[in-house]
């Protein structure tokens, strides 16, 4: 059995395509929590986050942008649960999967 936790945004306006850091920061933050709150306090050891709504000349620029956010507050809440400076063991990061939907997919499917 398994849980989604979802949160969608509208572009502010028509060709935006990257989504603000605090709006990001906002997003990685709450999932985090929703996460934690059905987990009696676990993290995630993989998140798969669901792209939509983005063109070609702008992939590169997405994925950059948006994975470092990513990794920003996942050094955040990965490190919060380590305890004391004292501790040397490194938190297990989790794994990630980023993954892009297109802005006007030209392929179409027919069937024969």
């Amino acid at each position: 059995m398994c849980k989604y936790y979802t949160q969608a945004s509208p572009q502010g306006q028509k060709g935006q395509e990257i989504i603000s850091s605090s709006v990001l920061s906002e997003y990685f933050q709450n999932a985090f929590q929703a996460f934690r709150d059905h987990n009696n306090g676990a993290l995630p050891d993989h998140i798969v986050i669901y792209r939509d709504g983005v063109g070609d000349s702008m992939r590169a620029q997405v994925i950059q942008h948006e994975l470092e956010q990513l990794n920003r507050i996942v050094g955040q809440e990965y490190t919060l649960g380590t305890g004391s400076p004292e501790n040397k063991e490194a938190p297990q990061l989790p794994k990630t999967t980023l993954i892009i939907v297109n802005k006007r997919v030209r392929q179409r499917f027919f069937q024969v």
